[in-house]
């Protein structure tokens, strides 16, 4: 578990931050893994909606990953 976490514990455990969207911390997903999670439903949405209006609500890394997979 990384969340509560100080960067000063992260160092003392011997973990290192992943340094490519390809890397992900033991047991968790990388940023290219979150990207595409996040980024099938969106095109779903694009595809039903197309040309319409779509409010997407949700929390920071999951809408930073989004406009990630967009751009």
């Amino acid at each position: 578990m990384i969340q509560g976490l100080t960067h000063a514990d992260t160092v003392a455990r011997g973990w290192t931050y992943p340094q490519t969207p390809l890397e992900a911390w033991d047991g968790a997903e990388s940023k290219a893994q979150l990207m595409e999670r996040v980024g099938a439903p969106l095109k779903g949405l694009f595809a039903q909606f197309s040309g319409g209006r779509v409010l997407v609500v949700s929390h920071g890394g999951t809408l930073r990953a989004a406009v990630q997979f967009l751009i």
